[in-house]
């Protein structure tokens, strides 16, 4: 985030303004600051494996379930999950696309139809635009340093992707549910790849 990797950034005079500028200084507290240092966990635009909490050694990835004629995601080794590749497409205010890319089927979203033959299952579109924003934000419970994407971007939040239940095995589903705080298989680590 910053030129150096010992360096941290601060909002020039505590603006609010759109433009106002960063400075970077020596991480030590500076005299009158009045905040506490922390780590910048935000999400860039760009090519990302999702590995769910509950089964770090596994990435979320395309595959089948039962008789569904589309792919959906389940949890797969991440050595295998080569392809499609997941990029994360930014559209602004914590909110993103989940875009599977594909030399074969090309560009696809992740989204839940609200009428499905597996309801809340993540399945993928071809319709983009139509597709589902997620809105994703960095927790660290009960899992430091994971996020939880939301699959409805409402005030509640209340329906956040997971492991079909909570399975720790290859091949395990993820689909939507109600959110729960201590489910660790509705947290994910974001890597960049």
């Amino acid at each position: 985030m910053t030129a150096s990797p010992r360096k941290c950034l601060e909002v020039t005079s505590s603006g609010t303004a759109d433009g106002t500028a960063l400075r970077q200084w020596s991480c030590d507290r500076q005299p009158g600051a009045s905040f506490v240092q922390g780590n910048f966990r935000g999400l860039q635009e760009g090519w990302i494996k999702i590995r769910p909490a509950s089964a770090p050694g596994l990435c979320l990835a395309e595959g089948r379930a039962g008789f569904l004629s589309v792919p959906v995601a389940v949890q797969r080794s991440c050595a295998q999950a080569t392809s499609p590749r997941t990029y994360l497409a930014p559209q602004g205010n914590g909110l993103f696309k989940l875009q599977w890319h594909s030399t074969q089927a090309g560009i696809r979203c992740l989204m839940v139809f609200p009428v499905s033959t597996v309801p809340d299952m993540l399945e993928t579109t071809t319709d983009c635009a139509g597709a589902n924003v997620f809105y994703i934000e960095a927790v660290d419970t009960p899992v430091p340093n994971t996020f939880r994407i939301y699959t409805l971007y409402a005030p509640d939040r209340k329906f956040c992707v997971g492991i079909t239940d909570s399975s720790t095995t290859e091949g395990a589903t993820a689909k939507q549910a109600p959110c729960a705080a201590d489910r660790t298989d509705q947290v994910f680590f974001i890597d960049s790849v």
